[in-house]
């Protein structure tokens, strides 16, 4: 809690940040390109992430394996901001600089889905739509638009909520405790995934987000980003490895650098691989293609 408190405001970051003229790339070279990404969780400490390189094609969906300690969740909240990377960095998305962007500005073109869901007291409106929200604690609602009905009843029932919240008093403006306590956690996970989904972002990343939920939750969730995120990036941290076989392309961290990357199928061709060695251990069968 120290550090965070010692954490520079977000307010005064988004005012002393200034915006850079996007560089354009070829059509063929959209997507998520990052460089040379070093991050430390302290000045004292040793880098957490040692020159990240990787790019990531538009639409792609992508596993991030490896042992632990090797930097997994590093890459996930570096990428959204939670820890200022090493000067001298490149996160580049599409026709943007993200790097160079105000906090605030480069989070909206990132939604996450954590291992351990937060809600806060309030609404299940007020979770979902941040129009709604803003407005109950007097915040700006420039650019926010409040989301339809209809709009929040079809993601609750393809996460399969619906019929829990309309039984709940208020329906969607049924209060939500601290921590949404009277939500379990597999449907306080599943509010995080309908969150995520509103906000449209073009990069989503899923930082172990089904380790805690069970079989059916994880199931949903699966189906969601098959059906809802095959327009998007996707970067899933996963926590098991049979999480990465509907995916795109792996990434395998080590040692907090990008020690492999390509599709399982490449991947298990490596005698020394360490994705191989994992799926192995595992008893995953990777069929050649």
């Amino acid at each position: 809690m120290i550090e965070f408190a010692q954490l520079e405001n977000e307010e005064e970051l988004h005012n002393r940040l200034v915006k850079t003229n996007p560089q354009k790339q070829s059509k063929d070279n959209q997507g998520l390109d990052v460089s040379n990404l070093m991050m430390r969780y302290r000045p004292e400490l040793q880098t957490a992430l040692k020159g990240v390189n990787v790019h990531i094609n538009k639409k792609e969906h992508v596993a991030v394996v490896g042992r632990t300690g090797s930097g997994k969740s590093s890459l996930a909240i570096t990428l959204f901001k939670l820890y200022q990377p090493e000067n001298g960095h490149n996160i580049q998305l599409n026709d943007e600089h993200i790097s160079h962007l105000p906090l605030y500005e480069a989070r909206r073109k990132l939604a996450i889905i954590p291992q351990e869901p937060y809600l806060f007291s309030g609404t299940l409106r007020q979770q979902l739509c941040e129009y709604t929200r803003n407005k109950a604690e007097g915040l700006p609602l420039d650019g926010l638009e409040r989301i339809p009905d209809q709009k929040l009843w079809e993601l609750l029932e393809a996460v399969q909520l619906d019929d829990y919240v309309k039984q709940q008093p208020g329906g969607l403006d049924c209060i939500v405790v601290g921590n949404g306590e009277n939500f379990s956690s597999g449907q306080r996970q599943l509010v995080c995934v309908v969150r995520a989904l509103l906000r449209d972002a073009e990069v989503v990343i899923l930082d172990e987000a089904t380790a805690y939920v069970d079989q059916k939750t994880d199931q949903i969730i699966q189906k969601i980003v098959k059906e809802y995120l095959k327009d998007k990036i996707v970067i899933s941290i996963a926590h098991r490895l049979d999480t990465v076989l509907g995916m795109d392309k792996v990434l395998v961290m080590d040692q907090g650098k990008v020690a492999e990357f390509g599709t399982k199928e490449e991947l298990m061709q490596i005698e020394d691989g360490i994705f191989r060695e994992l799926a192995l251990k595992a008893n995953i069968a990777i069929e050649q293609k």
